[in-house]
């Protein structure tokens, strides 16, 4: 059992040593220190990578390819579809001819509304010259009943006095009879 330990404390410190020296395995090691640059670092397996910044993407070598390639088509064009972009402008022209017809049907709306606004006004404003020429002629239908009214109050004031000034005649002709009647009854006798 000795020797099996030994072995393996021989064999840790041959390793660790290679390590260390760099006999075993030559490893690379790369420092992220700018984070606003876009490169490409290709690191290969082993190799040591020091990132100094909050986020880094690691991408395998398939993937970047496809990722490449993807960015190149984007930028020349090719990827977008022509339909999709055929699509799009048939889309945006309806839209701008849905805008221009809403927009026409908004100014007619606009126009019957000022017009209606305008009815309503004339409407208000008819009725209100009618409405001042019924009180003017209310006021003058008062002032004339006021004024019969006093006619009245006077003629009435008028007959009373015509009936008391009657009466007064009457009973002064009943008198006046009776005197002549008593005056001539005396002579008679």
């Amino acid at each position: 059992m000795k020797t099996n330990v030994l072995r393996l404390v021989i064999f840790l410190l041959f390793s660790i040593g290679c390590q260390t020296k760099g006999w075993c395995q030559k490893t690379k090691t790369f420092t992220l220190e700018d984070c606003q640059v876009n490169t490409v670092l290709q690191a290969d397996k082993g190799d040591s990578v020091l990132i100094m910044c909050d986020t880094v993407y690691v991408v395998n070598a398939k993937t970047f390819h496809l990722l490449e390639n993807l960015n190149n088509k984007f930028r020349s064009g090719d990827y977008i579809p022509k339909q999709l972009y055929s699509n799009a402008s048939q889309t945006i022209q309806v839209q701008k001819e849905t805008l221009e017809r809403n927009q026409q049907e908004y100014d007619q709306l606009k126009l019957r509304f000022d017009s209606l606004a305008n009815n309503a006004i004339k409407v208000i404003d008819s009725a209100t010259g009618g409405i001042k020429d019924a009180q003017v002629s209310i006021s003058a239908a008062m002032d004339d009943t006021q004024k019969l009214k006093a006619e009245l109050q006077n003629v009435q004031a008028l007959l009373e006095k015509e009936k008391k000034q009657r009466l007064k005649t009457k009973i002064t002709w009943g008198i006046g009879g009776a005197v002549v009647g008593v005056i001539a009854g005396l002579l008679a006798f």
